[in-house]
């Protein structure tokens, strides 16, 4: 399978790829004699992997330090691995935190801007009705 079928398989670009080999985000994938990259069903596994780590907001650095200690071997490097991956959580509870925090006072601010514009079409309304000689009414 060629770069190019590789990646839409795994719904990512060539250049990705490229640059995720470049990195050793993923192990190096077997050429052939011309040169040309030949995928195997564990690098695409591989690019999976990558992908989904990177989507997590994983950075490169960690992401390429958590597979060069992958390939350290699984069981003796299980804490270090698990420490990156509860890094990453608590920096995306922090962002939700402060997401969730921003859609709250977007919310105060949408409500208290709908009380001033009531306010602002009453007080138009109010006018438009004393220059015409209207009588009072709600609006």
């Amino acid at each position: 399978m060629n770069i190019t079928t590789a990646g839409e398989k795994i719904g990512i670009s060539a250049e990705t790829i490229r640059y995720y080999e470049k990195t050793g985000l993923v192990p190096p994938i077997t050429r052939d004699e011309k040169g040309y990259r030949i995928f195997s069903e564990n690098d695409l596994d591989w690019l999976f992997f990558a992908k989904k780590i990177r989507e997590a907001g994983v950075s490169i650095d960690s992401s390429i330090e958590y597979v060069n200690l992958l390939l350290q071997g699984e069981s003796q490097t299980s804490q270090e691995r698990k420490a990156i991956l509860f890094q990453q959580k608590q920096t995306l509870e922090e962002k939700i935190f402060e997401l969730n925090t921003m859609v709250t006072d977007l919310n105060h601010k949408i409500e208290d801007s709908q009380g001033l514009l009531q306010q602002f079409e009453t007080t138009l309304a109010n006018d438009y009705q004393k220059r015409m000689g209207i009588s009072s009414c709600s609006v």
